[in-house]
This record gives C-alpha cells, structure tokens and sequence, in this order.
C-alpha cells in the first residue's frame, strides 16, 4: 500500500526539536566558589551536550548463543563551552577559582568530594521558550578548563571549554508543574 500524504503529515504535528535555545545553571556551589561566580552563565553558554549513557555488560551464556546482560550505567564526562568577557574574562577567572579551591596550588590538597560537587541543570527550550528537556548532572566538578587560543589574525571572541566530570545525571519530569522545574528559579 503506498505512503499517503495525509498519514505522512500526521506524524509532523510537532516541528523539530530547535538545538540552539538552552541555559546552564550551577546549583549549590560551595560557599567559596559562589563568592566568585560571575552570575551570568547562563547568558555565556555557547556550547553544551546532552549527555550520553551506555550500560555496560557481560556476555552470559546459559543455552545458546551469547548474551550481553547489562549490569551497571556509565557515564561520559561532558564538555559545555562559553564565550568570556572583556572585563577580565570573569568565566574563566571563576573555573580556574573553581579548580584552585578543589586542589590548592600552593599546598596541592584535595578537598572532600561533598565540598567541591555541584548540581549542574541544563535545560533545553522550544522555540516557543517552551521547556522541552531538562538535564541534572549530580556531584558535577570542572575536570578540565581550557586554555584560550590567542592570535594576532583571530578576530573571534575568547571562548573557555570546561569539560565536567559527574556522578550521574537524571531528567525530572519536564512539566512545567514538576517540583524540580520552578519558571521563576530560571
């Protein structure tokens, strides 16, 4: 039986997902590291992922052939760019800040994990500003922060890649009535 066009456009009442309307959130930042955070990230997030998660396996075998039997959740750290200012390039001021207060570069100790984690929200908007995704990365911390590539011929803005190690990370409910989406928190 061929395709009609009316089925066709039935399964198109949704327009496509937009990639370019989201923000960030760092939420319970250690009391040091809230001090120096810039408060405008959201507004400076060039570039982010929605995460991955993989299970990982062992191959089982009761009666014919192999089977892989999940056993546990991985997770991959992410990477979220952002685009700094010119007053003294604050973003990366406060990941290298971040960075320091979890292993001080004058004595080289680390801090507990609970005293330098955060939760990370990143939240994913339709084009009417609708949330269609939400993102919580728990126990999150700034594995690596970027250096700046700097050039005479470069007329770019200066962007920091931070890539974030985590523990998990889960989706709320995405409603607008869930208990972990507040519209006047954002």
């Amino acid at each position: 039986m061929p395709l009609s066009i009316s089925k066709f456009r039935e399964n198109f009442r949704s327009e496509p997902a937009p990639t370019n309307r989201f923000e960030v959130y760092f939420e319970d930042l250690p009391t040091v590291v809230a001090a120096k955070n810039p408060g405008n990230l959201q507004f400076r997030l060039d570039s982010a992922e929605l995460p991955p998660r993989s299970l990982a396996t062992v191959q089982d075998k009761l009666y014919g052939p192999l089977r892989n039997m999940p056993y546990t959740s991985t997770y991959v750290d992410t990477t979220m760019s952002f685009i700094c200012t010119s007053d003294g390039m604050r973003e990366k001021r406060f990941f290298d800040s971040w960075q320091n207060f979890i292993n001080d570069t004058n004595t080289y100790d680390i801090q507990y994990w609970k005293q330098f984690t955060c939760q990370i929200r990143l939240l994913v908007f339709s084009n009417f500003n609708s949330l269609m995704y939400a993102c919580i990365f728990h126990e999150a911390y700034p594995m690596i922060v970027s250096g700046v590539q700097l050039g005479q011929s470069n007329d770019e803005f200066a962007r920091i890649n931070v890539t974030f190690s985590f523990f998990k990370w889960t989706t709320p409910d995405n409603d607008r009535n869930s208990e972990d989406y507040e519209e006047d928190g954002r």
